[in-house]
């Protein structure tokens, strides 16, 4: 399977619809809709990776870089191809191409509740550096997470 999987970068607005799908599997009433996807595209500072099988989309992760600084924004696989290293995979390419864009520090908001993404986070060198209390709604917080890419 991983001799045909290929990760694919983002250019195009009109491609969030290949997002749209995984976005709507994985975070439910949480997903954004195609609207945002595609102004997210649109913005030349956006960095959006599609992870594929042949004509499948598996997997995307949507971020922004503004000078030495890289956000994370988005980062979805669909439920069947979890835990297959897969979400690994997407986070080091798109790392990968914020450090070579000269970004020094990566950050995300992951919520306390999540704890498969937050793990997963930690796992990934990620460390908290900060909690907006309540931010998901009551008693779900955000936990501010940041990486370093200077070794990266």
């Amino acid at each position: 399977m991983w001799k045909l999987i290929r990760i694919e970068e983002l250019k195009d607005p009109d491609l969030a619809t290949l997002c749209l799908e995984i976005e709507e599997a994985v975070f439910g009433k949480r997903a954004w809709n195609l609207e945002l996807l595609k102004q997210e595209l649109s913005n030349s500072f956006s960095l959006g990776l599609l992870l594929k099988r042949e004509d499948l989309s598996m997997g995307y992760i949507l971020g922004r870089r503004m000078e030495e600084e890289g956000e994370i924004l988005r980062i979805a696989v669909k439920r069947e191809f979890q835990n297959q290293g897969l979400g690994k995979l997407l986070l080091i390419s798109f790392l990968k191409k914020l450090a070579h864009n000269k970004v020094q520090r990566v950050f995300l908001e992951v919520s306390s509740q999540n704890l498969k993404a937050f793990n997963f986070y930690l796992k990934n060198g990620f460390e908290i550096i900060g909690k907006r209390k309540d931010y998901y709604g009551l008693g779900e917080s955000a936990l501010i997470m940041v990486k370093s890419l200077k070794d990266f």
